[in-house]
C-alpha cells in the first residue's frame, strides 16, 4: 500500500509465488530459481522496474539477479538495502532485526548496516513461525501470543534503539511485536522505505490512474482471501501456475 500512497498513477503488476511461499525455509537456490521465475514473468507482462517485496528473496536472490543479467541493477528495488539506507540517517546504535531463516543467516541486513557504520550493533533472530500463524488468520490465538512473546524475549531482556520487521508478513502484527517490547523500542518498516526508493526512481504520474494485475501461483481465491489481510480491500486475481513460470510466461 506504502508503494501505491507514494507512487500513484503507475500500472503495478503483482506476483504472489504463494503455492511455493515461504521462501524463509528454502535453501538459497531454490530461492533464486524461484525468485528468477518471478522476474523473468513479471518482464514478460511489461514490468520495467522490479520491487523485490520479500526479504528473503532479497537476501538470497539480489545479486544473483544482477550478476547473471537477468535484471539490470538500476531497474530492481530490493527490500533490504532502501532500509539500510534508512538505518543511516538515524542515530539508532543498537539495531535489532527479525526475519525468516533465510534472511536472517544471510546476516544482509548486518553486513550492509554496519558496511555504513561498524561501531554499531546489530542483532539478528529468526521467527520463522510467525508467518504460518498470519497465513492461516490465527494471529489472535493464545498460542501465537505466546510464540511472539518467547520469540522477542532476547530484545526484551537486552532492549535495542530500534527492531527492523525484515519479513513483509511481520506489520501485521505490528501491536503485538510493540506490546512485547519495550516502550522505546522504534519498529522500522521497510515497506516505507522501499515506496520512498520507489519515488526516486520512476517519474510522478498522478494524474493518470493507478491500475494492479494480481497474480497468484496458488488458487485465486484463497489467494484473494489472504490479500485482503494486506490490501485491506477486495481484490481479484488471476492464477498463474508453476509450469508457466518454468517457461517464464
Amino acid at each position: 500500500r506504502e508503494l501505491i500512497r507514494l507512487n500513484p498513477g503507475h500500472d503495478y503488476i503483482y506476483l504472489g509465488d504463494n503455492a511455493r511461499a515461504p521462501y524463509g525455509d528454502r535453501s538459497p537456490e531454490r530461492i533464486q530459481a524461484f525468485t528468477e521465475q518471478g522476474v523473468r514473468f513479471l518482464q514478460s507482462r511489461g514490468a520495467s522496474m522490479i520491487v523485490l517485496a520479500c526479504n528473503s528473496a532479497s537476501a538470497q536472490a539480489r545479486d544473483f539477479l544482477i550478476h547473471e543479467g537477468i535484471v539490470d541493477e538500476a531497474a530492481l528495488i530490493d527490500v533490504i538495502l532502501p532500509t539500510v539506507r534508512y538505518i543511516a540517517t538515524t542515530s539508532h546504535q543498537h539495531i535489532g532485526v527479525i526475519g525468516t531463516r533465510a534472511t536472517v543467516s544471510s546476516h544482509a541486513y548486518r553486513d550492509h548496516i554496519l558496511t555504513d557504520a561498524p561501531l554499531r550493533i546489530v542483532r539478528e533472530h529468526a521467527c520463522p513461525l510467525f508467518v504460518p500463524f498470519i497465513e492461516e488468520q490465527a494471529t489472535h490465538t493464545r498460542a501465537y501470543a505466546l510464540l511472539v512473546r518467547a520469540s522477542l524475549a532476547p530484545f526484551r531482556h537486552s532492549p535495542c534503539d530500534a527492531l527492523v520487521l525484515g519479513c513483509t508478513h511481520y506489520p501485521l502484527i505490528t501491536p503485538l511485536i510493540k506490546k512485547n517490547l519495550p516502550q522505546r523500542t522504534v519498529i522500522i518498516h521497510p515497506g516505507i522505505a522501499v515506496a520512498r526508493e520507489l519515488a526516486t526512481r520512476v517519474a510522478p504520474s498522478s494524474e493518470s490512474p493507478t491500475t494492479i494485475s494480481w497474480y497468484t501461483t496458488d488458487e485465486a481465491r484463497r489467494f484473494e482471501t489472504k490479500a485482503h489481510l494486506f490490501w485491506g480491500e477486495p481484490i481479484s486475481a488471476q492464477h498463474v501456475s508453476i509450469d508457466t513460470l518454468d517457461g517464464h510466461g
